[in-house]
């Protein structure tokens, strides 16, 4: 008689994905099979080489932030990019690229690029592209690039306007029809000063205690917020500096 025995799986469907299998296996003490010492080192070269990969993505620089990206903007606002760790500056700024060519300056602070327009933006579309290479101070290099786009809106006058004898501020878009209110108090507005990149304005609001506060309104209006409050007293005349 002979000494066998036979033990059989059967897995009617496995379901992986979309795809649907039928799989039978026969198991045979006397004819087990070894694995291959070439598919040993198969998988032991393919594990090292994603190892090695996911480490290099982790350890490579990378760009946290950038700004603006999206939506109207100052024809003075400047360009950030905010990376992962300390670069190689002159490396990165020869792989940031602007369309349509501007002359500027780049300015630094830790990790973080500044792009500064020699000149205005032109009203439209402005597309930037930073390609993948540029380097850490490490020497590790940036293995992802990336491209944004902003729009630029045309320039703006802003002026105080008196209705029903209060007076508010409004900007005036120039080439446009329109004219937009930008703050609505009710005792009306003093003084204002608008930021060098032009994204803010800060001005003063009129108290009914004779006093003015220091607000601060966003560029298209929809945000104000209180800088400081002066009840009693008159705040006035802000400058940035």
């Amino acid at each position: 008689m002979r000494d066998e025995s036979v033990v059989t799986y059967h897995v009617s469907r496995i379901t992986y994905s979309v795809t649907h299998y039928n799989l039978s296996m026969l198991y045979s003490r006397r004819e087990r099979k070894t694995f291959p010492l070439n598919r040993w080192l198969t998988l032991a070269i393919v594990g090292v080489t994603v190892i090695g990969g996911v480490g290099a993505w982790l350890t490579s620089p990378r760009i946290e932030s950038v700004t603006p990206d999206g939506g109207d903007i100052s024809s003075l606002t400047p360009i950030t990019i905010r990376f992962t760790q300390s670069m190689n500056r002159s490396s990165v700024e020869n792989h940031f690229h602007i369309e349509p060519k501007v002359e500027g300056a780049f300015s630094w602070i830790d990790n973080t690029m500044t792009f500064t327009p020699s000149s205005e933006w032109r009203a439209g579309t402005v597309r930037v592209t930073f390609d993948s290479g540029a380097t850490a101070e490490s020497g590790l290099p940036m293995l992802v690039g990336r491209g944004w786009q902003f729009t630029v809106t045309a320039p703006r006058i802003a002026f105080l306007f008196k209705i029903n004898e209060v007076v508010n501020l409004w900007v005036y878009p120039i080439g446009t029809e329109e004219l937009i209110q930008m703050t609505k108090e009710g005792i009306g507005v003093g003084e204002y000063a608008i930021s060098p990149d032009g994204t803010q304005i800060v001005y003063s609001a009129l108290r009914q205690d004779g006093g003015a506060d220091l607000k601060r309104v966003s560029r298209d209006g929809a945000s104000v917020s209180d800088l400081v409050l002066c009840p009693n007293e008159l705040c006035a005349f802000p400058v940035f500096s």
